[in-house]
């Protein structure tokens, strides 16, 4: 009974402690716990996001907004034949301001002996309506935003005399439009 004198409440609190930590799970076993816990989340997580992330990039279909492309760079383009015996045309423009120099090749469907030939034929005729076309225009004209319709418009000239194929396409290798 003496000992019970010299006891407070803080000696029965120390011993309840000491109770307490020899437990089955310490305070430092679940801050291990703890910690292990988080870190498994966060690998879990961050597996997730790349997991996800690559199939997106992977798949086939393709995401966010897409730029339209026009018909002009979808479609393929076909292989022609070109016919380069047409030289250099000059001559002035219907306004009477300006110079032009042409160099152009004729396309047409690879292979087409019979085309070719009649374009070999033709050259004189071809040269004429080609520099008649070029002189009827004006400087504005034969600027290279018309350079289509100009195209198109001795494409079409060149196909009203031949008898034997068509000719697809017109390539300037050069065009120049010199001011006096």
């Amino acid at each position: 009974m003496s000992d019970d004198i010299f006891e407070t409440d803080e000696d029965a609190g120390l011993e309840e402690e000491a109770g307490r930590r020899g437990g089955l799970l310490s305070g430092l076993a679940i801050q291990i716990l703890k910690w292990v816990a988080i870190i498994i989340g966060a690998i879990i997580f961050v597996v997730t996001v790349v997991v996800v992330t690559l199939n997106i990039l992977q798949s086939d279909e393709p995401v966010g907004p897409q730029v339209p492309v026009s018909e002009e760079y979808e479609a393929e383009i076909p292989d022609y034949d070109f016919y380069a015996g047409l030289d250099e045309i000059r001559g002035n423009t219907a306004d009477g301001q300006s110079t032009f120099i042409a160099d152009i090749q004729l396309g047409y469907d690879e292979g087409d002996t019979r085309v070719q030939a009649e374009l070999s034929r033709r050259t004189p005729q071809i040269r004429d309506r080609i520099r008649r076309i070029l002189a009827e225009s004006t400087t504005e004209e034969l600027r290279p935003q018309h350079e289509e319709t100009l195209k198109q418009k001795i494409r079409d000239s060149i196909n009203a005399i031949m008898s034997s194929g068509r000719v697809r396409e017109v390539v300037f290798n050069e065009f120049q439009v010199v001011p006096f």
